[in-house]
């Protein structure tokens, strides 16, 4: 199960090079669709902090990924990289969360809170499935598992907080525990245990996201349009 855990970005063996001018691309491109559309304050990035404790179940799934990480560090900690691995989470973080929790979650607004979150959430989870392309089938069916159960739980977090910025760094910060821990020799892993047991570790966020999601449907609860305040008397 750790071994598959640690998997999660998908990106760990592509050249950092590489991966950095491919996020720089990718984050222009969402940029560039931000500035087109004009969804400054719509997908969150200039929005306003609204339930700010709400922001620290960003911080679950991160506190997760490094006590899975911690114990590998010392051996097989990727210090030297540490540069350039800040660089590449910091683009990967803001071009996902920006593409994922801010122009798709809005773009499906109409769905309400609940359809609009899980659909954000699916599209995040399949978008790690092109990774089949360089890495095999099983680490990639983790990615999307564990990828569309953190996607709930961004989602709901998003429509709370408003500000999607606690969501880039809770991003990056899930990738760089996940890209410091270097390639290691393991025995053979039975891949549909794993993918299992990631459920299972990941489950917790995706019911959270789901439950939070569900109440703002039924509430009417959305970050772009507030309940009226009832007047005094």
């Amino acid at each position: 199960m750790l071994a598959g855990a640690l998997t999660v970005a998908g990106i760990r063996n592509a050249p950092l090079a590489a991966a950095i001018v491919f996020e720089v691309v990718l984050a222009s491109a969402v940029l560039a669709a931000v500035w087109a559309l004009g969804w400054w304050r719509e997908t969150g990035l200039t929005d306003r902090w609204r339930e700010r404790p709400v922001a620290l179940l960003a911080a679950a799934p991160v506190v997760l990924v490094w006590l899975l990480a911690g114990p590998l560090l010392p051996a097989h900690g990727r210090w030297g990289l540490l540069p350039q691995l800040m660089v590449l989470v910091a683009l990967v973080g803001f071009a996902e969360e920006t593409m994922c929790r801010g122009l798709l979650l809005y773009g499906l607004r109409r769905l309400g809170p609940l359809m609009a979150g899980a659909g954000s959430a699916l599209i995040f989870a399949l978008l790690h499935f092109t990774n089949v392309l360089a890495h095999p089938v099983g680490p990639v069916s983790l990615q999307v598992v564990s990828a569309f159960q953190i996607g709930l739980l961004f989602a709901a977090v998003r429509l709370r907080v408003g500000s999607i910025w606690p969501l880039v760094a809770a991003h990056a910060l899930i990738d760089l525990g996940v890209l410091l821990v270097g390639p290691m020799s393991r025995p053979e892993v039975s891949w549909p245990l794993t993918v299992i047991g990631s459920i299972v570790l990941y489950l917790p966020f995706g019911l959270t996201g789901l439950g939070l999601l569900t109440y703002d449907q039924l509430e009417g609860r959305t970050p772009w349009r507030r309940r009226p305040t009832p007047s005094p008397g």
